[in-house]
This record gives structure tokens, C-alpha cells and sequence, in this order.
């Protein structure tokens, strides 16, 4: 693994400010070597390791014992170096770390067997955790550029005297169990008859108003499909309490499973809606056992969940619905101030032609106004403007609600937290910050990536051969470019589990926005394929990608997708030899037949399965096990030599070769036939 680009970093951004220290860095430095001096020198923050979790060494109890003058290498380099700063980068093999600490390397990888580490070499990548703790133990002081920016404050209003807020309420289910037909009858709406497929793909976010527009309630539309997980998972978390919507026909299916498990994770209040109640032989209660698999009880056996009957074609059940919903949001008092600072979470993000990068937000405390300043993840943004669900301009959204958002310097993604910073200046202080963090946390799982790939080099040293065409892995890559983030995530996780022994999928990246040149020129470089979904591909996109001889997939509905490049993946896949049995004949008597000087042994047979013909290979097989293989010397009905004999008909086979034919035996036609293998 190349560590070059991260060195780099290391010695432009570890070094001290104090010009004294520079010096003594530079010349100590591992990295000094790949720079020239650099006329600019920055602190790089040491990221703490409470965001990365690292498995803890046993280290020997007498080597870090709380006495440091009794310490094995305190003592033996104690000299001169007592109480010397230190500033250690994130990241670093042994042999750097030998170099700051100015002893041999033998020696500390030495040290370092002593104190547990197993199989320690120079290129072993130690991460700060261990490393600061072993130049402490040389005796020196550690230092951290702990200088970062303070994560935003939190309101420190009453929560008890906050007015009480709209409920986030999702909706999550099994695909195709008329989760959003009954979000069209709560919102008197027909949103189901205008997606792709008859299925929702994105989470649609609404603001319903009930009693005549004194109480409302947000709604979160979730995915049903399997390859939404993420969107599901996402719902789950943001909302305040969760619809479970279970098809009183259907009954329980894995994506209502998974649901549970979601719901489960997040700890949300639930109220079960059993749907399509206006069709004949329902039966609610079975629903409900099932669920009690699952851990959900129903109150009327004894539990604490809501479940309401509902039809979202005939409107029956959808007041008794949004009574219960309402009915558990005042009992949760779900609260929140809209003087509060503003926080929420990203939705959905899309980048709309003319207008730019969109994110739909809902309000979880604060009020969202034009001009505020939002950081999102890795972007930030000024609201421009704010449309509701009906895209109509609207001047600020309360807690509870949801809206689009643009102004975003870069689009952010779904599942992002938003909060407000006061301006421009405080924005990018705090992704700076997040960019240092996520930096670290990346070398952290890049270091533990090496080392595994040395251990693995280590145990398979003896069995090390020269790369081969036989053994070389392939990779079937892909560009993707979507109509929003949720859907480029979806498609993400979709192939991780699209795998086999002899070909791995690879996304080269997955991005918002429409099929463009450059990505035509990656993937004609890469040997990609191109996916476009819902997002429209233009005709003279089309034919500079027929030129190029790069395949672009365009779709609208995901199950169609995923069939079609299940279907391209499998063609990519090396053929496997396979052995088709047409036919097959039972041997019910022997004829010893003279011919010339000797006798042939001739199997009288009855063909129980299939067309056996002459020229296929055959088989004897005997108590289940194949004895023999060979051809067909002679194929006769009656006295005719025939080239095929039907099933139910009796023939006279003599076979080339073989010694020894009994009653009973059966005889097998194959044919050796390369098809595409399962995955």
C-alpha cells in the first residue's frame, strides 16, 4: 500500500510552530526525505481515538506500570531525553516512530515484541493510541494540537416549557403494501399514481395539517423495495414515532422484519396500520400474532402498540389513524422551541436543472429562515430560498416541518445533521475541522488495512507465487450517476452483495447529476459500464458513448436495473463445465452375442427417461456410483441399427469397451456443456 500521499501530510502538517522545534522536526522527521522544506508549516490536531475504536494490546503489566522510573525503556533511555516535547502524527510505521525517538530500529521493533506486539516489523503502522504511549514510555512528553473548532451549543431552554411540536411520523413496510396510497389518503393526494413502477424509490417528506389546520403532522414516505435499507434505516432514526404498514392479506414480510429491527434500534414508538381492510377475507388478528414473533404486542393482548385497520382506497380507518397518531405525539410531548438554534437532518438531496443543489430538511428544533447559515455534513450553505411541499416560496419552516433548501455550496447527504453557525467564516471553520477529523479517522482504517495485508503476506510467505492470469482477480466496474443521494446509495449497497469467487464489483464512484463526457472518458479508461437513474440521458451523450464503445444504462425503476445488470454481471462471469443428462436406460437382461472368435456381451434395455442417442457419451452406473465411461459401439430395436430410441422402448445396446454388465445397471447418456454459473 503506498503510503506516500499521507506522508506527505505528515511532515507538512506535524511539525510545532516554534522555529527551534521546526528544526529539530525536520532533520527527525521520517518524511523529510519526500519534500523539499516547505515555506508554510500548519499543525495537523491530533484526532482523538474516542470517534475510532481500536482493540485493546495486553500489554506486560511490569512494563507500563505506573512508576516510571521503574520502567525497562524508560530507564534505558532516560538519559537526555526526559521530559523532551514530542508531536507525534495520527499514523506512522515503526520505523519512523525509531526515528523521532532516535533509537535503532531493531531495537524498538525489540521493545515492542516486549511489550505484546506480535509479528512487528519496520513498515508496521503504528496509530497515535500506541505510539504516544511508547515515547512516553522512552520518556518523552507528548504533545497534541488539540486547537480545533468547538462543535456548535446547544439551546439551554427548558425543554418542559418548550410548546409542543408536530410529530415526525414514517412510514415503513413491506414494499407494495400501500404505504404511500395510504399517505394519499391522509393527505388527499395521488402520489402513489405517479411513481416509477407503481413503488416509491425516495423518501418523500409532507407536512399535513388535521382539525382544520390547528394540529399538523410531518410524514416521512420510506422505500418498501429491499435495495432502500438505508432510507428505511434513516427514516427510523429521524422520526419521532413509525406507521408500521402490514398488508392484511400479506401478513409479515422480510422488509416488514427489517422495519422492526429498525424500529427496534432506534427505540421509536410504533402504531401498527393493517392496510387493504376493504378486501374480502381479512383477517387483522393474524397479523397480529405474527408480529408478537417480533416482539410487537398489540394492546389487545395485553401490550402497548396501536393497531388500526385502514383502506387507503375506500378512506375507511384513516381517521381513527390520525387519531392515534396524535393521540401518542401528546402523550411523547414531543417539544421544541422555535427560538432554539436550529438543528435537523438532510432527508433527501438532489441537484435540480436551473435551480442547483436542493436538500429537503426537517426541523427538529429552532426555526429555519432565508439567510440563515447551515452546515450539513462536508457543506455548507445561505438559504437562498425555501419551498414547501407544494413548491411554493415560503419565508421560515418551524419545528416539525419539512422543506427544500437551496443555497448549498456543495450538495450534502441524505442522513446529514444541519445545524445553523452565525456566518460564512464560522462555516468553514467547522468543516475544516470535520475535514481534519475524517482525515485522521482514515488513516486510522487505512493503517489497520496495511496491517492486516502485512499479516497476510507474512502467513502466505511460503506459499507465495507469481501473479497469473488463473489467479489474478476481476472486477466489474460501474459508474453510477442518480437523481438524488438516496438513490445513489441504494445502488451502492445494492452491489456490495453482488459477488463471486472469479468477479468482484467495484463503483468507481456514485454522484448526483446527469451522465456527462468525463464520466463517458472514466469509463471507457476503467472498462465501466455507465448507470443513469431517473436521471434522463441525452441522445448526443448516447452516441459519444456508442463511439467510445462504453454501455449505458438508463432506468427509472430499480428492480429493473438490478435484473439487468444481474444479467451483465453473469456474462462477465468465466463459464463453468457442466454435464447434462438427457437420457437415461435400465439394464433388465444380458444377451452373450458370438461374434467372430469371441462372445460380446449385449445389454437388453428399456429407456426410462429421455431421447438416448448413439452419439452421446455414456455412463454405467451401479449402486449409485459411476463405474464407466465410455461410447455407444451398437444401438439396435429389433434387428435394425437405429442412431435414437424413444422413452418406453426397448434396445439392444453394446458398449466399447466395457468388461462386465449386470442386471440392474443403468446406463446415462451426457453431454459436457460451458454455461454461466449461478451467483
Amino acid at each position: 500500500m503506498n503510503f506516500t500521499k499521507h506522508a506527505s501530510s505528515f511532515s507538512t502538517n506535524c511539525m510545532p510552530k516554534s522555529k527551534t522545534w521546526c528544526r529539530f522536526f525536520w532533520f527527525t522527521s521520517p518524511y523529510s526525505s519526500l519534500l523539499a522544506i516547505p515555506s508554510k508549516l500548519k499543525s495537523f490536531p491530533i484526532a482523538s481515538s474516542s470517534f475510532v475504536h481500536f482493540p485493546a494490546r495486553s500489554f506486560h503489566s511490569s512494563l507500563l506500570c505506573t512508576n516510571r522510573s521503574r520502567s525497562p525503556l524508560y530507564s534505558a533511555s532516560r538519559k537526555q531525553k526526559q521530559l523532551r516535547p514530542l508531536l507525534i502524527p495520527p499514523v506512522l510505521p515503526v520505523s519512523s516512530l525509531s526515528n523521532h525517538l532516535q533509537v535503532s530500529t531493531q531495537r524498538l521493533v525489540r521493545d515492542l515484541t516486549r511489550l505484546g506486539f506480535e509479528n512487528v516489523s519496520p513498515s508496521y503502522l503504528l496509530t497515535f493510541e500506541y505510539s504516544s504511549l511508547i515515547a512516553e514510555e522512552y520518556g518523552y512528553k507528548v504533545h497534541t494540537d488539540s486547537a480545533s473548532t468547538p462543535p456548535p451549543k446547544k439551546s439551554t431552554s427548558s425543554h418542559a416549557n418548550a410548546p409542543l411540536r408536530p410529530p415526525v411520523v414514517t412510514i415503513m413496510g413491506h414494499v407494495d403494501h400501500g404505504k404511500t396510497t395510504l399517505l394519499d389518503a391522509l393527505r388527499k393526494s395521488s402520489i402513489a399514481a405517479s411513481e416509477h413502477g407503481g413503488i416509491t424509490q425516495k423518501i418523500g417528506a409532507f407536512t399535513v395539517p388535521f382539525d382544520s389546520g390547528s394540529k399538523s403532522i410531518t410524514f416521512l414516505d420510506t422505500p418498501g423495495h429491499m435495495a432502500f435499507e438505508a432510507m428505511r434505516k434513516r427514516g427510523a432514526n429521524i422520526a419521532d414515532l413509525v406507521v408500521l404498514v402490514v398488508a392484511g392479506d400479506d401478513g409479515v414480510k422480510p422488509q416488514t422484519v427489517e422495519a422492526i429491527k429498525h424500529i427496534q434500534s432506534a427505540d421509536a414508538p410504533v402504531i401498527i396500520a393493517i392496510t387493504k381492510c376493504d378486501r374480502p377475507g381479512l383477517q387483522p388478528r393474524k397479523v397480529i400474532e405474527q408480529l408478537m414473533n417480533y416482539g410487537i404486542q398489540a394492546e389487545e393482548f395485553g401490550g402497548d402498540t396501536q393497531v388500526v385497520s385502514v383502506s387507503g382506497k375506500t378512506g375507511s380507518g384513516i381517521d381513527e389513524l390520525e387519531a392515534a397518531i396524535l393521540t401518542l405525539a401528546e402523550i411523547l410531548e414531543i417539544r421544541s422551541s422555535p427560538k432554539d438554534r436550529l438543528e435537523g437532518w438532510v432527508v433527501e438531496s438532489s441537484v435540480a436543472k436551473g435551480v442547483g443543489s436542493l436538500a429537503t430538511i426537517v426541523v427538529k428544533q429552532g426555526t429555519l429562515s432565508s439567510g440563515n447559515f447551515l452546515v450539513a455534513g462536508n457543506s455548507w450553505g445561505k438559504v437562498r430560498s425555501l419551498l414547501d411541499v407544494n413548491n411554493k416560496r415560503v419565508k421560515q419552516v418551524l419545528p416539525g416541518q419539512a422543506a427544500q433548501v437551496l443555497g448549498w455550496k456543495e450538495l450534502p447527504k441524505a442522513g446529514d445533521h444541519v445545524f445553523q453557525v452565525k456566518n460564512e467564516s464560522e462555516a468553514k471553520e467547522v468543516l475544516a475541522d470535520i475535514a481534519r477529523r475524517n482525515d485522521a479517522q482514515e488513516l486510522y482504517q487505512l493503517a489497520e488495512s496495511h496491517n492486516k495485508q502485512l499479516e497476510e503476506q507474512r502467513l502466505n510467505s511460503s506459499e507465495t507465487t507469481e501473479s497469473t492470469p488463473e489467479n489474478r482477480k476481476e472486477y466489474f466496474n460501474v459508474i453510477a450517476k442518480c437523481d438524488d443521494t438516496g438513490s445513489a446509495e441504494a445502488i451502492i449497497d445494492f452491489f456490495k452483495g453482488l459477488r463471486n469467487e472469479d468477479l468482484q464489483t467495484r463503483v468507481l464512484y456514485a454522484a448526483v447529476g446527469p451522465v456527462t463526457e468525463t464520466d463517458i472518458e472514466r469509463a471507457e479508461t476503467s472498462n465501466a459500464i455507465i448507470i443513469s437513474f431517473g436521471v434522463p440521458v441525452p441522445k448526443a451523450t448516447f452516441r459519444e458513448a456508442e463511439r467510445r464503445k462504453v454501455k449505458v444504462l438508463f432506468h427509472n425503476i430499480i428492480y429493473h436495473l438490478m435484473e439487468e445488470i444481474r444479467n451483465l454481471f453473469r456474462e462477465r462471469l468465466p463459464p463453468v463445465l457442466v454435464q447434462r443428462v438427457p437420457s437415461e436406460a435400465t439394464v433388465q437382461a444380458i444377451f452373450d452375442i458370438r461374434r467372430k472368435k469371441s462372445s460380446v456381451a449385449v445389454a437388453g434395455c428399456r429407456v426410462t427417461n429421455g431421447t438416448l442417442e448413439k452419439a452421446h457419451k455414456v455412463r454405467l452406473i451401479r449402486a449409485g456410483k459411476i463405474i464407466w465411461t465410455g461410447e455407444i459401439e451398437s444401438l439396435k430395436h429389433l434387428k435394425d441399427e437405429v442412431t435414437k430410441i424413444a422413452k418406453g422402448r426397448d434396445c439392444g445396446i453394446l458398449l466399447k469397451g466395457i468388461l462386465e454388465i449386470r442386471v440392474g445397471d443403468k446406463i446415462q447418456s451426457y453431454v459436457d456443456e460451458y454455461r454461466t454459473p449461478d451467483f
